[in-house]
């Protein structure tokens, strides 16, 4: 399903500093009899550049992130001890979710309540500009 809001084709001139033009895949796939799960992927209209990812930072919308009926329980606690007991104490990558695959999940005001909550308990949890977690450890100090 592609979903697009406001005038999908046009040039913003002037107003293209401050507002973009979005639009969105949503996938979505059944996990049972009343939930589904899926992703949306959006992509934004840049002046002079064309159709990009859209970025939090230029859109305040990630390019990618997940979503299904039942909202994810994330236990902070043990992401932590997860950490602690991982040599480098840090998970990278693809790593982040085959270790916690509950926060595909998170659409993006959640995922900034996690990143507050994680660094209460000395943990970091970094994002790319597209929204991707990128890596998730613990904060040492130096």
């Amino acid at each position: 399903m592609v979903f697009a809001a406001g005038s999908f084709s046009v040039l913003l001139d002037e107003m293209s500093s401050f507002t973009r033009n979005l639009f969105h895949i949503i996938e979505i796939s059944e996990c049972g009899s009343e939930e589904i799960e899926g992703t949306i992927k959006s992509w934004e209209f840049n002046k002079g550049e064309g159709w990009n990812r859209s970025t939090q930072q230029s859109a305040s919308f990630p390019h990618s992130f997940g979503f299904r009926t039942e909202k994810p329980t994330i236990d902070v606690t043990g992401i932590t001890r997860i950490l602690k007991q991982t040599p480098s104490q840090t998970i990278k990558n693809g790593q982040v979710l085959t270790t916690f695959p509950d926060l595909a999940f998170l659409l993006p005001d959640e995922l900034v309540v996690l990143q507050n909550k994680l660094e209460k308990q000395h943990c970091k949890l970094i994002t790319e500009p597209d929204g991707r977690i990128s890596s998730i450890g613990l904060i040492t100090k130096v």
